[in-house]
């Protein structure tokens, strides 16, 4: 996990993917996501997915109805156009499985499909996933005074 400070707001960014090293939790792509049973093509989440997910969220829920939430998808194999249909579903598996999980507002949950672009992933590595951003107000992160 990272935390960047941006003007009045910071961003957590934890990262759940493939081989690179994450400060936080993570967890290869294939550990994440499992075929459907009746349709191979697609994925869905894993149980050891869903619980690597709430416990890289578990610390911020009490910050997050001030916050918006931005899940990015990444996928490596396949042509670009199947890259990015991939990482489209990535995200919003993850997106739909927050909004249900935690009562996250849908208005401020995002998904963003990233096809194999990942700039910014660590050791810049190539990233096979998901990343999950946290954009919160600053004063939610400042200890009280």
């Amino acid at each position: 996990m990272s935390l960047r400070a941006i003007g009045a707001a910071a961003v957590l960014v934890f990262a759940l993917a493939g081989d690179a090293a994450a400060q936080t939790s993570r967890a290869r792509s294939d550990a994440l996501f499992e075929p459907q049973p009746d349709h191979p093509a697609d994925e869905r989440l894993t149980s050891q997915g869903q619980t690597g997910i709430d416990s890289a969220i578990a610390p911020y829920l009490e910050n997050l109805a001030s916050g918006i939430v931005m899940v990015e998808g990444y996928a490596q194999t396949g042509t670009r156009d199947q890259q990015y249909l991939r990482s489209q579903a990535r995200a919003s598996i993850v997106r739909d499985y927050l909004i249900a999980k935690f009562h996250l507002d849908p208005q401020a949950t995002g998904a963003m499909p990233l096809s194999a672009d990942s700039p910014g992933s660590p050791e810049r590595a190539p990233w096979d996933g998901v990343a999950v951003a946290v954009i919160l107000p600053k004063a939610s992160l400042e200890p009280p005074k």
